[in-house]
């Protein structure tokens, strides 16, 4: 199964699109990736996004991430650390890190930044890489090969902060 037109069927998205709507949406983004060498966290702070960038961490191993996030051991075990699961709790903890921020993790297979995430020997029916989204409402998680991780995040960043505008404010 090729998880490719999850995120192709999207428009292009630039980072700098994204830094204009979460300076609208006043949204603040805690990131963390493993097996990206930073890729996505780089993007985002080449814009003006770089002051909407609460916090940023590049992890070398999934012990590391599932240590500092307190990633269940047993969801790891169970799932793989990079699964849907695991990024999807590791976007969940890090919506607390900046009070009504979101976090975004993005979990690639491999990886030491190489070629994004520096990804070999999977099958074709492998994704590589999980890009979990945590709001205060609700969590969303996209699939993606390892070359499509930077442009798959900021689609994915996009289409919600274009909800968060559009969703009026209990305040």
């Amino acid at each position: 199964m090729n998880h490719d037109s999850v995120t192709d069927s999207r428009p292009s998205v630039t980072a700098e699109a994204v830094a204009a709507l979460f300076a609208q949406a006043d949204i603040y983004l805690a990131i963390a990736e493993l097996g990206t060498g930073g890729a996505v966290a780089a993007a985002l702070r080449s814009t003006e996004a770089a002051g909407r960038i609460a916090s940023a961490r590049v992890y070398a191993e999934a012990s590391e991430l599932a240590e500092a996030l307190r990633v269940s051991e047993a969801k790891m075990a169970a799932f793989g650390a990079v699964s849907a699961m695991v990024a999807a709790e590791a976007a969940a903890a890090l919506i607390d890190t900046y009070e009504g921020g979101w976090g975004l993790a993005v979990l690639c297979r491999g990886g030491n930044g190489a070629g994004v995430a520096g990804v070999t020997n999977l099958t074709p029916d492998d994704t590589g890489c999980f890009i979990a989204l945590g709001t205060p409402s609700a969590t969303e998680i996209v699939p993606c090969a390892p070359e499509r991780v930077v442009p798959s995040a900021l689609a994915l960043l996009k289409s919600a902060a274009e909800v968060r505008l559009a969703t009026p404010r209990p305040y």
